[in-house]
């Protein structure tokens, strides 16, 4: 049978309300993320065990009625507070079905629709959005509405099959400059499902990382991760470079200078290298490189003499990784003949070569530490961390959830009222019963005559003693079996049964095609015999025992003058301002006319008040 449960809250008999699915879509809408299924559900929660019973027979009782196939709600337990209080009952439910990231199953007839066993789903859910609970009626029956989100990757449900990665799109920008340097950006977006990966998208970084091409600096690595941790934004800088800075350094620059007065003189060359290193970089082993490449440059100019000279200044920064070596050292002469060889090592950078390897930051995935508290649960005062693969990750909605657990479901008990008048055990939807009293005093009105003073009063003669009649509507709704209707022919012999109107509503079944609703109306007209007799009562439900048959006759049984005419007759008359506050109606001719009539004169403090004659007490 049809039954959806969240949490630990389970409801039967079944009626989906809105079943709506929905395609979720990376920013570019190239991947298709999961599915987002909107739900809304109406069932029964209750305490009884609706095993279907036969109603007494009557006039509309059909002989499906008399043997509806069985249906047991629920085989699970269900847990009413000790003290019966209807509002903290309540109160636990709503608490249940309002926490987010619980498990959830929807199951039509023998088919799972939805089904979230290990929470969270694909986007960190279920999500609720809103729950109804109504009691339906004194016996322990509850109906319970709930509206929430679900969203699912609907594919193989092997998880060992599937990736945790549901979109990974990128784009790539690259600008030239007037020296036709490239410079590329690359920027994108990570998303993972937080049903199969329940740790931070951080952790899958180094899927993001594109390689960079030889000549290339990485000059800037930007992550970002969002705040439940299941998408991880990025962009990359890199710039492409004439010559790579040597091993150990991210960053070089220099200048290599010859002085040469004139021909025949010796020349002055002078190296000028600024090398920087990543963090953790030993200062000394810059030095040592800086100063081989000056060596090494100015010994391709040729030194002078046998004995080298050199000098210079060499400096490093104490607080980053960052040295600088001007180097100097006497050249050997340049002859006439030979201006043009003035410089010999031009265009030769030692220790550098073109097409090396590009650079790169690493990759170190370094935001985890600071999502630890964004991902606690606020219900669960252990504070589980809901995205980590730890020992303490939650495997179940009491994990989840902290402290005792309220079991919400249905199970095989009796109501604590006594034994119901009627056998009535199938929950009901919603049962209405108006009754209508109409009472006819059988006074008729006589219009003035129009001439004298006092020609536009009106006077009153009896044409009868009385007339009352009772008119009963009613509507019923009922899951799995079809509602005992009322009587139509009155047991108590004052009422007269006269005619009546009967409206059976076509059988409506739910998904599962096993749980019907069967639903009937009705108007009945009863007659009374003697009015006086009658104590307006309200009827009483098939479902409600006979401990509310007092509450019953009290609903209509007391009359107060105070409530209509307390003020009536006070002040002047709106459509006759020549009557004066206080003045008394001139009965007269109201005595003379009704002295004429069957059963003599009408008495005076009838025609003032307009009232018949006081009827006794209401008999119960």
């Amino acid at each position: 049978m049809s039954q959806f449960k969240y949490g630990t809250v389970q409801l039967a008999l079944l009626r989906t309300l809105l079943f709506r699915i929905d395609t979720e879509t990376d920013p570019s809408g190239s991947d298709r993320k999961w599915n987002r299924y909107e739900v809304k559900v109406r069932g029964i929660l209750t305490s009884i065990l609706p095993e279907p019973v036969v109603p007494p027979a009557d006039e509309f009782t059909s002989p499906s009625q008399k043997q509806p196939p069985k249906q047991p709600l629920s085989d699970m337990p269900l847990e009413l507070p000790d003290s019966g209080d209807s509002a903290a009952f309540m109160a636990k439910v709503k608490h249940m079905m309002m926490t987010p990231r619980l498990p959830l199953i929807y199951q039509v007839g023998d088919t799972k629709l939805l089904e979230v066993s290990n929470p969270p789903d694909a986007a960190f859910g279920p999500e609720p959005l809103s729950c109804e609970v109504r009691q339906v009626n004194a016996g322990g029956t509850w109906l319970v509405e709930w509206g929430g989100i679900v969203r699912l990757v609907d594919c193989d449900n092997n998880p060992l099959s599937q990736s945790p990665i549901v979109s990974l799109r990128w784009s790539q920008n690259e600008i030239f400059d007037e020296n036709w340097y490239s410079r590329l950006v690359t920027s994108g977006k990570l998303i993972v499902r937080t049903d199969l990966f329940k740790v931070s998208a951080d952790f899958l970084r180094p899927l993001t990382v594109p390689n960079v091409l030889n000549d290339y600096v990485r000059t800037e690595s930007s992550y970002t991760l969002n705040p439940n941790g299941s998408e991880l934004d990025f962009r990359f800088v890199d710039q492409e470079k004439n010559l790579m800075p040597p091993i150990r350094a991210t960053k070089a620059s220099g200048r290599f200078t010859i002085v040469c007065p004139k021909p025949g003189v010796n020349r002055v060359g002078q190296v000028d290298i600024r090398l920087e290193g990543p963090k953790g970089t030993s200062r000394n082993a810059l030095m040592v490189i800086a100063m081989r490449i000056a060596f090494a440059k100015l010994e391709a100019e040729k030194f002078f003499g046998a004995t080298r000279m050199i000098w210079g200044t060499f400096r490093e920064e104490l607080w980053e990784c960052v040295v600088e070596v001007s180097m100097q050292a006497m050249l050997r002469e340049v002859k006439p003949k030979e201006d043009l060889d003035m410089m010999r090592s031009g265009g030769i950078t030692p220790g550098c070569d073109p097409g090396r390897p590009g650079l790169s930051p690493p990759v170190r995935a370094r935001i985890l530490a600071l999502l630890t508290a964004a991902f606690r649960d606020p219900c669960n005062p252990k504070g589980v961390d809901l995205l980590s693969n730890g020992k303490d990750a939650p495997t179940s909605a009491v994990t989840m959830n902290g402290g005792p657990v309220v079991s919400l479901v249905v199970a095989d008990t009796k109501p604590d009222t006594g034994e119901p008048s009627i056998k009535d055990e199938a929950p009901y939807e919603s049962y209405l019963i108006d009754t209508t009293y109409a009472y006819d005093a059988g006074y008729a009105q006589l219009p003035g005559t129009g001439v004298g003073p006092k020609g536009g009063e009106s006077c009153f003669v009896r044409r009868h003693g009385g007339l009352a009649t009772m008119t009963v509507s009613w509507s019923a709704s009922r899951i799995g079996f079809p509602p005992v209707l009322p009587k139509f022919a009155s047991p108590n012999s004052n009422f007269q049964h006269m005619h009546m109107s009967l409206e059976i509503g076509g059988s409506e079944f739910a998904a599962d095609a096993q749980n019907p609703t069967y639903k009937a109306a009705g108007t009945y007209h009863y007659g009374v015999k003697n009015p006086i007799l009658v104590s307006a009562a309200a009827p009483i439900p098939p479902f409600l025992t006979d401990a509310a048959a007092p509450a019953s006759k009290d609903t209509a049984g007391y009359f107060s003058d105070d409530i209509i005419w307390k003020f009536q007759g006070q002040g002047p008359c709106p459509w006759n301002e020549q009557l004066t506050v206080g003045q008394k109606p001139n009965d007269n001719v109201a005595k003379s006319l009704g002295a004429n009539l069957p059963g003599g004169p009408i008495p005076t403090s009838d025609i003032q008040s307009g009232d018949g004659p006081t009827p006794p007490p209401p008999v119960a």
